[in-house]
């Protein structure tokens, strides 16, 4: 039987879901954009071209520091991001802030989209934490957040997990991937 959250239009609180996790946490994303405003100061100064890559570190800490305390004691977090080529702006912004990730303990791999063409990607961008819950997140059609949902129904996380674990053995670890 399923247990189904109702759709919440906040941000999951990512370093609580970091925290409660035991074993794994896998994070699947699929979109080449996400919306994000030029009043974002990250974005608008990756835009401008000041590139450094501390300001993402700054932006990301409290996630960062999750992830670690999760790692450190034996979590495996895997992130893959499926991503069309060339790839976008965007996505060369994700890339630049990805050695924080890597950083605190995150194995990333990136699959170009063209890689993955005889394999059923999933519909949503999601989280599968210990094989037991996955996290669904909504986007509109222009990449701005809708909200998220949990289930822990095992047919549908299983769906999830199966669909990452195909996929992630084609994607490219982050340090051989060029954007």
């Amino acid at each position: 039987m399923t247990s189904l959250t109702a759709w919440s239009p906040d941000q999951p609180d990512y370093p609580a879901l970091l925290d409660d996790c035991r074993s794994s946490a896998v994070h699947m994303e699929m979109r080449d954009a996400y919306a994000v405003s030029h009043e974002d100061e990250d974005w608008s100064a990756w835009l401008a071209r000041d590139r450094d890559p501390a300001r993402n570190e700054e932006r990301w800490s409290p996630f960062c520091e999750a992830m670690a305390r999760a790692t450190a004691r034996g979590v495996v977090a895997r992130r893959l991001r499926v991503v069309s080529t060339p790839v976008t702006e965007y996505a060369k912004f994700e890339y630049a802030g990805t050695p924080a990730n890597v950083r605190a303990g995150e194995l990333d791999r990136w699959l170009p989209r063209a890689d993955a063409r005889e394999l059923l990607l999933p519909a949503l961008d999601f989280w599968v934490l210990d094989g037991q819950r996955v996290l669904l997140h909504h986007f509109d059609g222009d990449g701005g957040w809708l909200g998220h949902e949990f289930d822990d129904d095992p047919d549908l996380v299983g769906l999830y997990a199966g669909a990452f674990d195909r996929l992630w053995h084609r994607g490219t670890p982050h340090e051989d991937f060029k954007v």
